[in-house]
């Protein structure tokens, strides 16, 4: 990964300072008493972290918690009890001051609940006690997904077939509907988060498919249809527990085991959203990392995600890798009583990402921590200069994308800056024969796509560019500079 010293070209040149060293700072060391075992994800509003841990608290079945994200001001908001929830393994979703999240275990039925609570820890209510129907969710371990005023989830078991299910309920806990029953040919045993785009959905199972070891799925919210579009195995990778990351018409994601590696320690890949173009981008190998849980984040020029296994110290890591693959650099080794075994999803707030490690710490229970690196998403990207020609280039901020190839036809050009967040979406196309000509003392050519962008109201700095295909593949990736 380049550090400071890569870029000093481009300090010398801007008003702008990149720090070279990572930081990495334990904000939090559960204790039993206050929580135990953080299970998943953080959220944020504002300066404030939520979270919930799978064990500990005033009952020993997890609680409900608030810190800041300098570490400060941590506070237990609920403590389950088993009758209002047990052992949660997803994490929070929020909207405005309410909170909405499953518990996998206890209420009524043993068989998790869903719930809502305002963010000052009142207002506890469950909007529905699971397992009491005969399609009901049972053991659900992802997280909702809120839209309009419907709460969408995903059950690694319950529904018809008792194997899982994808379920719509309100935000009041009126109208449950059970959309879609997992059975063994289609999926088993779903362990992640639904990725919501428009009215498609896309998602992972742990198990089914021809071999059993997990499918890649849609399903259309519209016309309520559910369609397998891949089934992993083998070299391809096995066991998704994490979620989907959607960029563009590309799908990001990991398996906990398989791969190309003898050892089978799970694999990063990307596919399109029809399931066509598989690719596997990255294989752990224990020494790089082993078995992640959760799910991938692109920064920039980066994906960014952890492993619960594997590295230095075979406690986990975090880690990156470039969109097409290249450039894997392990950024973190847990250890002892910085955290171990991490089985979520980094949070990015600012150029700083937010976790949870699931044991380890000062008293072995988990930890909450935060991570900087100013370097993650601005590495080198690779560009094909036989396929694309980006001028002026710095620039003051419109740019023209030149596609040498006229039969690659463009879907999309996404723009990020360093800190993860895009800022550009869509593209102009700019008259390419005319442009041309004035690029070729005055000869057009039809050989070639012009694409003009405009980022002129950002701020001097390193934007990174990606042009997607209208197959959904990238079809380069590259850097931009703004120097105004």
């Amino acid at each position: 990964m380049k550090k400071l010293l890569a870029f000093s070209f481009f300090i010398l040149h801007f008003s702008f300072f990149i720090p070279c060293a990572a930081q990495y700072k334990v904000l939090h060391n559960f204790n039993k008493t206050n929580g135990a075992y953080p299970y998943d994800d953080l959220i944020i509003s504002g300066t404030t972290l939520y979270g919930m841990t799978n064990g500990g608290g005033m009952f020993n079945h997890g609680t409900i918690f608030a810190i800041q994200t300098d570490g400060s001001l941590f506070n237990v908001l609920l403590n389950f009890n088993d009758t209002n929830g047990a052992a949660p393994y997803g994490h929070l979703a929020i909207t405005g001051d309410t909170l909405f999240g499953m518990t996998y275990l206890g209420g009524k039925y043993g068989n998790g609940v869903i719930f809502s609570m305002l963010t000052n820890g009142s207002g506890y209510t469950i909007l529905r006690n699971l397992g009491g129907g005969s399609n009901d969710p049972i053991n659900p371990i992802g997280k909702l997904n809120i839209i309009g005023n419907t709460l969408y989830g995903m059950s690694s078991a319950g529904g018809t077939h008792l194997l899982g299910n994808i379920f719509s309920i309100n935000k009041n806990g009126t109208n449950y509907t059970d959309l879609y029953d997992f059975n063994s040919p289609g999926g088993v045993e779903p362990q992640a988060n639904l990725t919501v785009v428009g009215n498609m959905m896309y998602g992972t199972a742990f198990l089914g498919g021809p071999d059993d070891n997990g499918i890649l799925f849609s399903f259309n919210l519209t016309s309520k249809t559910f369609k397998t579009i891949f089934n992993f195995g083998g070299t391809r990778g096995e066991n998704p527990q994490g979620s989907l990351l959607l960029s563009g018409s590309t799908l990001y994601g990991m398996t906990t085991f398989g791969g190309n590696n003898p050892d089978s320690s799970g694999n990063i890949f990307a596919i399109s959203d029809s399931g066509t173009n598989f690719t596997g981008l990255a294989d752990f190998n224990r020494s790089n990392g082993a078995f992640p849980y959760g799910s991938l984040l692109l920064s920039g020029g980066s994906l960014i995600g952890m492993t619960s296994g594997g590295g230095a110290d075979s406690a986990g890591v975090i880690f990156e890798v470039d969109t097409l693959g290249g450039g894997y650099t392990t950024l973190f080794n847990f250890k002892n009583t910085q955290g171990t075994f991490p089985h979520g999803t980094l949070l990015n707030s600012n150029g700083t990402f937010y976790g949870m490690a699931y044991t380890g710490g000062t008293l072995g229970y988990g930890v909450v921590f935060s991570f900087k690196d100013s370097t993650v998403g601005v590495k080198d990207i690779k560009t094909n200069s036989e396929l694309v020609k980006v001028y002026p280039n710095p620039g003051k901020g419109i740019f023209s994308i030149e596609m040498k190839n006229e039969k690659l036809k463009v879907k999309n050009i996404e723009v990020f800056n360093i800190l993860g967040e895009k800022v550009y979406s869509n593209y102009q196309i700019t008259n390419s024969a005319a442009l041309m000509s004035s690029l070729n003392n005055g000869q057009a050519t039809n050989k070639s796509s012009n694409y003009q962008i405009d980022l002129s109201s950002n701020p001097n700095g390193i934007y990174f560019y990606y042009v997607i295909g209208a197959d959904g593949s990238f079809l380069c990736e590259g850097k931009l500079i703004i120097l105004k």
